[in-house]
């Protein structure tokens, strides 16, 4: 019971401190396409939404998730977040992700299967999670000491619906430039 305490309170401090490391984006970090389909962030990487049926919605650019796009239908809608954060730890995205990993913990949100991936050229970390009645699939990527994630969010009996449009987002993904920002 101890160990169990230790390790949650463990968890919970590492938690709070990435929460703590994301730094707020400006609305000038952000740069959408004129159809409103795609963003990029920090003129270094874009992402797209999976299709025109995904409502866009910014949220506080304080926020560590300034985006997020949101399918509207009867019951739980799903929804892909975009997240953001500097200073990141570790050299790669497979790396990064054992970050995330300990910060969706923090969250309540069990991470039961990874996948390294290339996608558009870069390493990509895929996390296959689920907490309460919903599932998630998020993607991870680190470009310098920026850390960049798609969570793709469903309730369990959707999930599987939406499986192609969280790749289709998770594959739009492409880093600009690597001169940094």
């Amino acid at each position: 019971m101890k160990l169990k305490f230790k390790t949650a309170v463990v968890v919970s401090l590492m938690a709070f401190f990435i929460a703590n490391t994301a730094h707020a984006l400006t609305k000038k970090d952000l740069h959408w396409s004129d159809d409103k389909r795609t963003v990029t962030v920090l003129n270094t990487i874009q992402f797209s939404k999976p299709s025109t049926k995904w409502d866009t919605q910014t949220s506080s650019y304080k926020d560590p998730a300034p985006v997020k796009w949101v399918y509207q239908e009867a019951g739980p809608n799903p929804e892909i977040f975009l997240r953001y954060r500097a200073d990141v730890t570790g050299k790669t995205a497979h790396a990064y992700a054992n970050q995330v990993k300990d910060e969706l913990a923090g969250r309540g949100i069990h991470v039961y299967k990874t996948e390294d991936k290339v996608i558009n050229g870069r390493n990509v970390a895929i996390l296959y999670a689920n907490s309460g009645e919903d599932k998630y699939m998020v993607g991870v990527w680190r470009h310098k000491d920026l850390g960049f994630l798609l969570e793709c969010k469903a309730h369990a009996s959707k999930f599987y619906r939406f499986m192609y449009d969280f790749n289709q987002a998770i594959s739009s993904v492409r880093v600009l430039q690597e001169a940094g920002y």
